[in-house]
């Protein structure tokens, strides 16, 4: 399956829709910024204009102002610049990011080439450039899409233009709940919690090296966010190459229980990184009806429907 990308400058490639920012690398001279490389006269800034074209984020199309990325400058295996940060000033789905205060990056001013990579949403308290995922708290939904971008190479202030492409790293659930009208209410769907069980919550990502994902060894139910009335649930889970033990579970709040197992859903046997799996579930006493459509994200689960139910 394909993944859904985030592209730096705004482009359509193969058919995606990506989203992009190009880091367009500027000469400044007579900048400084203590600690960075091939500061001084000739030293070259980076700044970071971008645009979102569809459904790049978790929930939103557009730029928050105070976003932040993570920008990593490589020399090799060696890292040159760690984990730099920059921020949108504006709400747009075409912003503009600038360097926070001490974090511009410059390129050597010899020359010599050097590659990038970067991560979003950005965290200060990164050791290793290893970025902790804790799925066990889910609001809000834009804090655990974690986002890591191709590494690009051979960047030099002769050609400094630096376009990152942005891959989800994380799978999107969506679900639209309803009472069947007959045997359950709307009004019985209010203060309902759904959870899917089974899942791994811990995670560790080496965003500079790849975004290789490494499981921790917790186990257990995802608590989703669902809204007060019942109708909506969201999550944001680890891939698997499996679902087969898993199972969404709703618990109304008269103590009624009904669970409908993903196995026995074609569309949705694993969890691929950056697809979203939408589903519409029609919940009453005897049974949970599933269909199912994909919007947003890379179609996880397809353009059909799909059909299901709980016991």
């Amino acid at each position: 399956m394909k993944q859904d990308v985030k592209k730096f400058g705004i482009c359509r490639l193969a058919g995606w829709k990506v989203a992009g920012v190009v880091l367009v690398v500027l000469a400044m001279a007579g900048c400084s910024d203590a600690g960075s490389e091939g500061e001084g006269n000739e030293g070259v800034a980076l700044r970071v204009d971008g645009g979102i074209v569809g459904l790049a984020r978790a929930s939103e199309d557009t730029w928050e102002k105070g976003d932040a990325i993570g920008v990593y400058m490589l020399d090799g295996a060696t890292t040159g610049e760690v984990n730099r940060k920059y921020v949108t000033g504006e709400t747009a789905k075409a912003g503009s990011f600038e360097a926070a205060d001490g974090e511009t990056i410059y390129l050597p001013s010899d020359g010599t080439a050097r590659d990038f990579t970067a991560y979003y949403p950005y965290r200060e308290d990164l050791k290793d450039g290893e970025y902790y995922i804790d799925l066990r708290w889910q609001d809000p939904q834009r804090d655990i899409d974690l986002m890591v971008a191709d590494k690009v190479t051979g960047v030099t202030k002769k050609a400094p233009g630096v376009g990152f492409v942005f891959r989800h790293k994380l799978v999107k659930l969506d679900l639209t709940i309803r009472p069947d009208g007959k045997s359950l209410s709307a009004a019985d769907l209010e203060g309902m919690e759904v959870y899917i069980t089974n899942q791994h919550a811990i995670a560790k990502c080496k965003v500079a090296e790849g975004g290789t994902i490494e499981i921790m060894n917790v186990t257990g139910g995802v608590t989703l966010l669902t809204a007060a009335g019942g109708t909506r649930a969201e999550g944001i889970v680890l891939p698997r190459a499996s679902t087969y033990a898993m199972y969404f579970w709703f618990k109304l709040k008269n103590g009624s229980e009904y669970k409908w197992y993903l196995k026995d859903s074609p569309l949705s046997k694993e969890f691929v990184a950056g697809n979203k799996y939408v589903y519409t579930m029609t919940i009453g006493k005897r049974s949970v009806e599933v269909t199912s459509t994909v919007v947003g994200w890379t179609a996880g689960n397809g353009d059909g429907g799909e059909t299901g139910f709980a016991e």
